[in-house]
């Protein structure tokens, strides 16, 4: 019995080295497989590290193009505001300019008016000056002829 109880632990014992070797083979290949993960774990960890370098970069791309588009909205918003009180402006000025024409021609036509009436005056004051001339030349010549007679014998 002692030599079965001894075949019986010598055969375990090949069967528990042989499944030994079965598990140190199988644990050589999880190690080298393992090893192979961790390599790719490396590498998926360093392409993880550049996306988020590049998600960073994007960002902040984004948040200088958020920022651009900011500015510019102000910008544009200023821009519209300058171009509103340009065109009120306008409006004003053309309002006064319009005014301005219609004194200017009020002036105009008051002018003519001015001048023909000096032109008229002109004539009057000529014709007045002729009467004078007349009246002044006939008195003169009534006083000389008839006043001081002796006044035109010399």
């Amino acid at each position: 019995m002692n030599e079965d109880r001894i075949r019986s632990l010598e055969s375990e014992r090949s069967h528990l080295i042989s499944k030994q070797t079965e598990l140190n083979s199988r644990l050589g290949e999880l190690e080298e497989e393992n090893r192979g993960l961790k390599r790719k774990l490396y590498v998926y960890e360093n392409e993880l590290s550049e996306e988020r370098n590049s998600l960073n970069g994007i960002r902040r791309v984004q948040e200088q193009t958020d920022q651009a588009l900011l500015s510019f909205r102000k910008t544009h918003d200023n821009l519209e505001s300058q171009i509103r009180d340009l065109k009120n402006e306008n409006n004003r000025l053309e309002a006064e300019k319009d005014s301005l024409v219609t004194q200017v021609d009020s002036l105009r036509e008051d002018n003519a008016r001015m001048r023909s009436c000096m032109m008229s005056l002109d004539g009057q004051k000529d014709s007045i000056l002729v009467c004078y001339s007349f009246f002044f030349f006939f008195f003169f010549f009534y006083l000389t002829y008839f006043y001081f007679p002796w006044s035109s014998m010399c």
